[in-house]
């Protein structure tokens, strides 16, 4: 509801929930209907209203044209992958045509979604501000998770920590930690990216604060 009334606020929360989605208590479906969860719908209902509200915001579709050819070029290549996929009949058990659409272009698309409706809704110095605060938040959020489930003493250990991390980061948060790293890895470096942005000196602080934060995080995951 708070999407017809804001698409861009709306966009940016469902950017924090990206720390949950994944989460063994977030439901994976509802009524038993393959993609349909709540991440999936709130996407929907702000994607909806994202067009149909925008034009009284008078924005402009400007995206550079090298930036979307190398989104057609992204699609292309999850088409024909997942074509491929199609015609190997011999790997596709227990999994489902439909499960497999979902997992394999859905799932692949609709994380470039968000980015986009940021991009064209990032006009005025507050979205702004807004936007890069939800986007860290997302990764502080994931890195809290993983300092939360896994002790301090596996970071010292590379056999223990290779066992816990495996084993917690997907029970417990529901990305393999293999993406966690990943995830992380960037987040650290973007912290130290936003340093110039910082205006004042207690600003700078948290910004190498959070760098050593999410960077211990990404060692537990081993």
């Amino acid at each position: 509801l708070y999407a017809w009334k804001d698409w861009f606020k709306a966009v940016c929360g469902l950017v924090l929930l990206m720390a949950v989605v994944e989460h063994p208590d977030m439901p994976k479906n509802i009524l038993g209907v393959q993609g349909l969860n709540p991440w999936n719908l709130l996407m929907a209902d702000i994607l909806l209203a994202w067009a149909l509200t925008r034009p009284r915001e008078g924005l402009v579709w400007d995206l550079p044209r090298h930036v979307a050819v190398l989104l057609l070029l992204y699609f292309g290549v999850v088409l024909v992958s997942f074509l491929r996929l199609l015609a190997d009949p011999q790997r596709l058990e227990p999994y489902t045509a439909a499960g497999l659409g979902s997992e394999y272009i859905i799932n692949c698309v609709k994380w470039v979604l968000p980015g986009l409706l940021l991009y064209d809704g990032c006009r005025t110095t507050g979205r702004l501000r807004l936007a890069v605060g939800c986007i860290v938040g997302l990764y502080l959020l994931l890195a809290l998770q993983v300092i939360r489930y896994i002790p301090p003493s596996a970071a010292m250990s590379g056999s223990d920590v290779d066992h816990i991390a495996y084993k917690l980061v997907k029970n417990e948060i529901g990305y393999s930690r293999v993406n966690m790293s990943t995830l992380l890895s960037g987040a650290s470096w973007a912290m130290l990216a936003a340093v110039p942005l910082a205006k004042r000196r207690w600003q700078v602080l948290l910004a190498f604060a959070l760098f050593a934060l999410i960077a211990y995080a990404q060692a537990l995951t081993g």
